[in-house]
């Protein structure tokens, strides 16, 4: 699956680049932060389901779900606010975020690695040492600069 994390003290987003499919191993240099028009997702769930979701993310939230059955969550950013997005089934939701979170199979991970004073980054790194689903190189989004921290 994946781990994302945001750092809400330090605006960070940070993501693993691991594709599994499958149940396995894919590749290492999938992009998980994706800008469609002035909105960016952070987002975890079949790759299908995501690529559907942010091109109909508009509709969704002015008319609620269509017939398409998704399952898909992680991080939306508009107009510099943090969104926790989620679509399952006939349910979808968009709250802003608050506080730390994270999604994927190396979510809980993350979140304790956080806690425990470890960066965005460094989250989804150790994450990356106990979930096999996460891993390949983190990168690492500021929302205050709106770029990254490295070059993908």
């Amino acid at each position: 699956m994946t781990t994302i994390v945001y750092d809400h003290k330090n605006r960070q987003i940070a993501v693993d680049s691991r594709m599994t499919k499958n149940s396995g191993f894919y590749n290492d240099c999938f992009d998980k932060i994706k800008f469609k028009g002035s909105l960016l997702f952070a987002m975890c769930g079949s790759t299908c389901d995501l690529d559907y979701f942010i091109d109909n993310y508009e509709k969704y939230k002015r008319t609620g779900l269509d017939d398409a059955i998704l399952d898909c969550s992680g991080i939306m950013v508009r107009d510099g606010k943090v969104y926790n997005v989620f679509v399952h089934e006939d349910i979808f939701n968009e709250d802003v975020l608050i506080c730390n979170e994270a999604y994927g199979s190396g979510a809980q991970l993350a979140l304790a690695a956080l806690d425990f004073g470890c960066s965005a980054k460094d989250a989804v790194e150790y994450a990356a040492t106990r979930d096999i689903y996460t891993g390949g190189k983190v990168h690492v989004f500021n929302l205050d600069s709106m770029k990254f921290e490295d070059e993908l």
